[in-house]
């Protein structure tokens, strides 16, 4: 029985890379996976990591991910799974006040029409609140603002 949905192989490609930056006070690593098409599905995940010694860089995120999950469909049709992780991030030069971690997911569907594609999703699916716009070292202690909330988009893109 074939699985349509999320059935991926070892066989077919797979690549991993792992790059470490080895610098004064820092070890930085990326790791990038992808797995490709069997019964049209697609996964992509990338992770970076930075580690600093001693105090880390404000307004920069230590951890960074996200996963995509896309699955094309029958009439250059897709639907698409995103998630974004972000680690903790500094908002001072000395490291102590902290924006807290957080997962955003996102779906996406489209449809093209040729020559034109149609593409209708929703950013922030779970409705999640959270941080954005961090204002390094700000005045009266507001270091940040909230980030929108969840929001639905359409788009329609031409292809010459």
């Amino acid at each position: 029985m074939k699985m349509n949905i999320l059935l991926f192989s070892i066989c077919l490609v797979f690549a991993v890379t792992l790059q470490t930056a080895a610098q004064k006070n820092t070890n930085d690593s990326l790791l990038t996976v992808e797995l490709q098409e069997v019964e049209n599905s697609t996964i992509n995940a990338r992770f970076t990591n930075g580690n600093l010694n001693e105090k880390y860089l404000p307004g920069i995120a230590k951890d960074f991910g996200s996963v995509q999950l896309q699955q094309n469909l029958k009439n250059d049709a897709s639907i698409k799974l995103g998630s974004i992780y972000r680690g903790n991030i500094h908002a001072n030069n000395d490291n102590t006040v902290t924006i807290p971690k957080t997962i955003i997911l996102s779906l996406e569907a489209s449809k093209g029409f040729n020559p034109f594609k149609l593409t209708a999703g929703i950013q922030n699916v779970l409705n999640k609140q959270y941080s954005d716009n961090v204002r390094i070292n700000a005045f009266g202690a507001r270091f940040y603002e909230a980030a929108i909330p969840r929001q639905g988009f359409v788009r329609m893109r031409y292809q010459l």
